[in-house]
């Protein structure tokens, strides 16, 4: 869902993941495509592929990854966080977070950071000096 006041298109994805995502004009001409992966599902590097393939850019790709990486500021690796970090060297994408923890979790007290925020590289150079919110605060997505 979208504020009716910022003029937007609704993208059709063809994935298997749960994801959604909206082309939106702003400053600029945005995709903006908001993902969950389960903690533990499979995650399949061709899915993510076959997605930066249908999104047009430049694209901000948000969302729940469940994936651990020290590049994001995980204390350890896992398999998904390996498969995420391929995916941002292999399409030469940029990433907003900046180590610092985005989940709670609320039956250990933890901290982690499976959070992500994935960028076109033209995007992260455009936001330097920007805040994000500036982007995203027009923006809530709601699953059919």
């Amino acid at each position: 869902m979208v504020n009716n006041r910022a003029p937007h298109t609704n993208i059709s994805l063809n994935t298997p993941l749960q994801a959604v995502a909206v082309r939106v004009t702003l400053h600029q001409v945005i995709t903006f495509c908001s993902i969950y992966i389960p903690p533990g599902s499979n995650l399949q590097p061709t899915d993510l592929d076959n997605l930066n393939q249908q999104l047009p850019t430049p694209f901000i790709l948000m969302g729940d990854f469940n994936g651990h990486n020290i590049l994001w500021g995980s204390q350890t690796i896992n398999d998904k966080g390996k498969k995420i970090e391929s995916f941002l060297l292999k399409h030469d994408l940029s990433l907003f977070n900046n180590k610092s923890p985005t989940y709670l979790h609320p039956a250990t007290g933890t901290y982690t950071c499976i959070d992500l925020i994935i960028c076109s590289p033209s995007l992260l150079l455009d936001c330097v000096g920007r805040s994000l919110m500036t982007f995203t605060a027009a923006i809530t997505f709601q699953s059919s």
